[in-house]
């Protein structure tokens, strides 16, 4: 088998974009709003404020995004897998077929999820961070998703566990 790469969706980046430019703008005019009413209430500076920075920070994100030359979401090769669909799986690398233990499936935030349960996590415990490292240990492992990438979930399903029969089992002789 090949290596595969599967890249990001470019318009599901440019609805996220968008998403937080709608955002910044919705914060920005309510707070206008609320200043030109005469008496400032703390209380709804703060909430618009916070609507503002959590839209810009979301809509920067995925500005960097898009310019980002790397658009590989999903990486499948001999060695392993390289999801980088989360900042824990960015952060984590590439996981080796020899130390999965097991992949299912599931539901997790409103969507379908292939959960990845690590033989041994501390191996790669190491490079996250504490909350991030619960996650790894949890009884559902390490999850993965194709909300952003080109394919939907079925064809990920697909090419993770062909990929993950063929090589897991050659990897354990």
């Amino acid at each position: 088998m090949n290596k595969r790469t599967f890249l990001f969706n470019r318009k599901k980046r440019l609805k996220l974009l968008t998403a937080g430019l709608l955002l910044v703008v919705m914060g920005g005019a309510m707070l206008y709003v609320s200043s030109q009413a005469g008496r400032i209430k703390t209380g709804y500076v703060l909430v618009f404020a916070g609507v503002m920075v959590g839209g810009s920070s979301m809509a920067l994100a995925q500005l960097f995004s898009l310019i980002n030359r790397k658009q590989a979401g999903l990486e499948l090769d001999a060695d392993g897998l390289l999801f980088k669909g989360t900042t824990l799986g960015r952060t984590i690398g590439k996981i080796k077929w020899r130390d999965i233990a097991a992949i299912q499936t599931g539901r997790a935030h409103g969507s379908n999820q292939l959960f990845v349960k690590l033989a041994v996590p501390e191996r790669y415990a190491a490079k996250t961070a504490n909350r991030q490292v619960r996650k790894i240990r949890s009884a559902r492992g390490l999850s993965l998703n194709a909300d952003e990438l080109d394919i939907d979930f079925h064809e990920m399903e697909t090419f993770i566990m062909q990929y993950y029969h063929h090589y897991h089992s050659n990897a354990n002789r």
